[in-house]
């Protein structure tokens, strides 16, 4: 009896070294790889960065956000527009209507795919205009590259130093 009460503790011995094992890797083991399918929430890097597509904008959210026909949500990249209820919401807005609203756009894949919240994240042109560009210049939305490496990034900062250093749009002007 007492051989088998030894067994028993060297099994539990076992069992709870283990266990501990396993807890240690779940914490401290190989991460789980983003996935980029196209139901993810994932902000991963993608390899179509650059990659373009058309679509019908079907309606503005504010001034850095719209829908396309579809349903599906893009955020402009390298720009951060006014929230509700601040000095430039309705003026970025407005603007942006103004610049695609019922129109079909070019949106190009930037350094990340979608944002937290689903929402594509492309950069926007019009013909050849860079919308990103276009809005900074005017002083309506501020330059944001949270996304290290955008393709367009250097570009927008300078609009904005100029936008800026001459008090050009409702951002700057006061």
């Amino acid at each position: 009896m007492k051989e088998f009460y030894n067994i028993s503790k060297i099994t539990f011995l076992i069992f709870v070294v283990l266990l501990v094992l396993i807890g240690l890797y779940g914490i401290y083991g190989p991460k789980a790889l983003p996935t980029n399918e196209p139901n993810a929430t994932s902000t991963a890097t993608i390899s179509n960065e650059g990659k373009r597509e058309s679509a019908l904008v079907t309606r503005i959210v504010d001034g850095d956000t719209f829908i396309i026909d579809g349903g599906q949500s893009i955020r402009i990249l390298g720009i951060d527009a006014d929230e509700k209820d601040s000095l430039c919401y309705e003026t970025a807005k407005l603007r942006l209507e103004d610049a695609i609203g019922n129109q079909t756009v070019t949106l190009e894949i930037g350094p990340k795919d979608k944002d937290v919240y689903s929402r594509l994240l492309r950069y926007v042109f019009v013909a050849d205009e860079n919308i990103s560009v276009t809005l900074v210049r005017e002083g309506v939305v501020a330059a944001e590259a949270p996304y290290e490496g955008g393709r367009y990034d250097a570009e927008i900062s300078a609009v904005e130093n100029y936008a800026k250093t001459n008090k050009i749009g409702c951002e700057w002007a006061n």
